[in-house]
């Protein structure tokens, strides 16, 4: 049984760790469809065309506090808690913008694979096998064997403009899991995955400088995993644990349009409103095994709907008040007992969230800052000024709470809490 358990546990460490997200600025809620900064580029790469300077920029976290509860029926809740300082995380994607005309802007990053890791060690991790609860640890290590972005965007005129952005990760993982209470290794774990994303950009500013909009299209996404397992208690178990040591190699997987991101910025004098709506699709035909049934079952998958809202103030010349707040729902579903129903949120996904590598979900956040602009300059052309560097620092927390009753394939009950003090920094040249 610990076999289909370590085995599960292993690619969920590894799914997660090459998983591609769009960085973008909490403070403002996340948004940023139709945002002419550096965060907006992230986002929508049409925007490239609408920032007026090169630029660079990094966004991290000075602190993170965060915690979370887990409780199964019958057995008494686990808390974990801890602070990190300078979190820099997978959120924490740096960007170079190149403005080589007032209406193109052509920029990114790469980091080639030059042994770049992350060490992860997690004690007491709690999961339920056949009614019993078990702590187990894991020690792992994620080796960047590549990461790379690339935007585009062109402005035409004053209102209409075009992007396109490519994604590309490749990540490789060494881990063991061990019980809690000592003992030789569960399993060992080696293996690989590649995540390339393609994105298309619009924006369409039908009042420039009072109404804006921009749209963002996922193409499409590729990816491809590759999974060495090794573990003892297979040779305990007469050489037959029931799953195949490379039971995690996949040929590479493509999801036409998988996601659309669609924003509205209103300026009101000294105040600009941004709101975006954010549809994820997924796979539905996605196979996850079950440590419950201990056999492959469908993946209880929905797509999702996510709502941000951001706010930006002027308060002096060089200071700018920002607020924000983001929901996102659930994409993994409870799931179903027996074997013909559906595999759902359960060990695999719970390790990923005391990782840190994938939030827990649904959760809701709610944040605020400021933003201060330093080294004034002229423009080229004498126009205007502007403020050569940037640097803002908030407050953010969120909160997810996940429930799954008795008509679920793993009932538990999940509370995860966050307050970080993110800080990003952008220099104008």
């Amino acid at each position: 049984m610990t076999r289909h358990v370590t085995t599960g546990v292993s690619l969920a460490i590894l799914l997660a760790l090459g998983a591609a997200r769009a960085a973008a600025d909490p403070l403002i809620g996340d948004a940023g469809a139709a945002l002419s900064t550096a965060e907006g580029t992230l986002l929508n790469p049409a925007n490239a065309g609408f920032v007026d300077h090169s630029l660079a920029t990094f966004e991290s976290k000075l602190v993170n506090s965060s915690s979370l509860s887990v409780r199964y029926p019958g057995f008494a809740a686990k808390n974990d808690a801890g602070t990190k300082f300078l979190d820099i995380g997978v959120d924490s994607k740096p960007l170079f913008l190149w403005k080589p005309t007032a209406h193109l802007g052509i920029g990114g990053y790469f980091i080639p694979p030059v042994g770049l890791g992350l060490n992860i060690h997690k004690e007491h991790i709690p999961i339920v096998v056949f009614h019993q609860q078990n702590d187990v640890n894991l020690d792992a290590k994620g080796t960047l064997n590549g990461l790379g972005s690339f935007v585009a965007g062109y402005r035409f005129g004053n209102r209409f403009g075009i992007g396109l952005s490519l994604d590309y990760s490749s990540i490789g993982l060494d881990a063991t899991v061990t019980p809690s209470d000592g003992g030789a290794p569960l399993a060992t774990v080696t293996g690989s995955i590649m995540n390339t994303a393609v994105g298309l950009g619009l924006r369409f500013d039908p009042a420039p400088g009072r109404l804006e909009f921009g749209l963002v299209i996922g193409l499409v996404s590729i990816s491809q995993t590759k999974l060495q397992v090794d573990s003892p208690l297979e040779n305990a178990a007469g050489g037959d644990a029931g799953i195949d040591p490379a039971a995690g190699n996949s040929a590479p997987t493509t999801l036409p349009l998988s996601s659309v991101l669609a924003g509205i910025k209103l300026s009101v004098r000294r105040m600009h409103l941004l709101a975006d709506l954010a549809y994820t699709r997924v796979d539905k035909n996605q196979v996850g095994f079950s440590i419950v049934d201990l056999q492959n079952k469908t993946k209880d998958l929905h797509d999702t709907l996510g709502v941000r809202l951001g706010a930006t103030a002027k308060v002096t010349a060089s200071t700018t008040a920002l607020f924000g707040a983001r929901y996102e729902p659930a994409s993994l579903g409870p799931g179903s007992v027996g074997v013909d129903g559906t595999t759902g949120f359960g060990t695999m996904d719970l390790i990923m969230v005391y990782t840190g590598f994938s939030p827990l979900t649904p959760y809701w956040q709610a944040g605020g800052g400021v933003r201060m602009g330093f080294m004034p300059a002229s423009t080229a052309h004498g126009g205007g000024h502007y403020y050569q560097l940037l640097v803002e620092v908030g407050l953010v927390y969120r909160q997810a709470s996940l429930g799954i009753d008795a008509d679920g394939e793993q009932p538990g009950a999940y509370l995860y809490k966050e307050t970080s003090l993110p800080v990003g920094i952008t220099y104008k040249f």
